[in-house]
């Protein structure tokens, strides 16, 4: 009787394991498809860390984090491509400026990435909400396997944002960046999220202004706090490369200005009005390299990614960044 009891009672514990054992396999299968192993010819990897600890990928396995980060899953095939190549250019750039290590920590690369969980909610939200329910980022990057882009022979630094102020702007000679131009970006004028105000007391404004003096002067108060002692120097893209106070022949660093006034575009005007300052920004992001709002369009109107690419960075080549020519 003792035995019947047992064989009985392993076979009800059996029957409700099941369905745990279930998820555990589902989630384990889960698991695997979006962190499956991949091994390109690169010869390197890539170290992030998160919340959750420090991991090692491929380059081929980390676009993919880099591309959610940037776009929503379901974005147009060809700017996703494009975007692939752009991100890979990017890691083999970084690698190559490092000596090229077997392996690079991705924090000194500067580029945005989303962690392992947050991808695999995305695509979680994409499988339940939309009728394709292939990995459309996974495609582009396998489609472009390797791609990367170079300039008069060596991978260029390949900048990209989200919208401009009316058209992109020219690169530097003084770095290279010759291959980036300006280039007509119209329809971003209509976008939502073209115009964006920032309004400051004004003593806030200027003791926000004042922090960002040099060493010399920093913390004391000008003797004028007057905007026309302000001249905001810009580019032919109207984006503005520094600030200069006329009175003391100071220039303050835009980037250092846009972080602390927490500006989504240095592309700017300043208006005071009787008891605050206002920041009046056009665009979202530097305002380099391929602009994502005006590459969607492009694509929307059957540009192929390859296309996309020769207009944001003129006189670029497509080559195999691993080593291996593109046939």
């Amino acid at each position: 009787m003792w035995r019947r009891f047992r064989k009985k009672a392993a076979s009800i514990l059996l029957i409700f394991s099941i369905p745990f054992l279930c998820g555990i396999i589902m989630q384990d299968e889960e698991q695997d498809v979006l962190l499956k192993r991949k091994i390109s010819d690169a010869g390197f990897r890539v170290a992030v860390t998160d919340a959750t600890g420090s991991y090692t990928y491929d380059p081929e396995e980390l676009i993919p984090y880099m591309i959610a980060a940037v776009v929503p899953f379901g974005t147009e095939e060809q700017l996703v491509q494009a975007l692939a190549i752009l991100c890979r250019t990017n890691l083999v750039y970084c690698w190559e400026e490092s000596g090229r290590p077997e392996q690079i920590p991705y924090e000194e690369c500067g580029l945005p990435i989303c962690s392992f969980f947050e991808y695999k909610e995305l695509l979680r939200y994409k499988i339940n909400s939309a009728e394709d329910k292939e990995d459309d980022i996974k495609r582009a990057v396998e489609a472009t396997e390797g791609i990367i882009l170079l300039y008069e022979g060596d991978v260029i630094k390949a900048p990209f944002f989200y919208l401009s102020a009316g058209q992109t702007r020219a690169g530097n000679g003084d770095t290279g960046q010759t291959y980036l131009q300006n280039q007509s970006c119209e329809n971003d004028i209509y976008h939502e999220k073209y115009l964006n105000k920032y309004y400051f007391e004004k003593d806030l404004f200027w003791e926000r202004l004042e922090s960002l003096m040099p060493e010399s002067i920093e913390g004391e108060q000008m003797t004028q706090r007057e905007l026309n002692e302000w001249v905001l120097l810009s580019d032919e893209a109207g984006y503005i490369g520094c600030l200069f106070y006329k009175k003391e022949q100071i220039y303050i660093d835009i980037v250092r200005f846009c972080e602390e006034f927490d500006l989504c575009s240095p592309c700017f005007e300043i208006e005071e009005r009787e008891k605050e300052i206002v920041l009046v920004t056009r665009g979202v992001g530097h305002g380099f390299g391929l602009n994502i709002s005006h590459a969607k369009k492009q694509a929307q109107d059957g540009m192929s990614c390859y296309d996309i690419l020769n207009y944001y960075f003129a006189n670029t080549k497509k080559d195999k960044g691993y080593n291996v020519n593109v046939g």
